[in-house]
């Protein structure tokens, strides 16, 4: 996961030339998701945009399933009614984006990702969409990374 979580935050950060080509803000704040959006105050404070990780893996299956938690400012209204609705409606151009840089990343311990969903979520003080994506990790990613030792004998003098 390690490989897959430093693989996505390189590709964001290279990608801002096409944030910005699109008149999108960039990705201010990539981290391992704690709940932020709950609790913000219990927090340490984070830039919006931002980006947070949640993964659960499955070794049996040999599956990890990734959930994106992608917080935006709140902006102007997107009713129907809003002047200015089609520029609030910008968080969708970000999310499609995001989903279009990150199908298929790949990493050493782990296939290419695949989209599986993506949800509104709701929230007082940020947008906030998850996007969900799925791919095979590989359990060589914890053989050898650990060896075992014995100790066959040990003494120890006391003074």
């Amino acid at each position: 996961m390690k490989n897959l979580y430093l693989k996505i935050n390189e590709k964001i950060k290279a990608s801002d030339d096409q944030f910005t080509s699109c008149n999108l803000p960039l990705i201010k704040h990539i981290d391992l998701f704690n709940g932020e959006e709950l609790l913000p105050e219990a927090y340490k404070q984070y830039t919006l945009p931002a980006l947070f990780t949640e993964y659960k893996i499955d070794w049996e299956k040999q599956v990890l399933n990734l959930k994106l938690h992608v917080l935006l400012a709140k902006g102007e209204s997107t009713a129907s009614t809003s002047n200015n609705q089609l520029e609030a409606l910008k968080v969708f151009d970000t999310y499609n984006l995001l989903k279009h840089l990150l199908i298929g990343l790949e990493s050493e311990s782990t296939g290419k990702l695949q989209l599986v969903g993506e949800e509104s979520k709701s929230s007082n003080t940020v947008n906030h969409q998850t996007i969900d994506f799925t791919c095979r990790i590989e359990k060589t990613v914890l053989e050898g990374k650990f060896t075992e030792s014995r100790i066959e004998s040990l003494s120890i003098a006391l003074k």
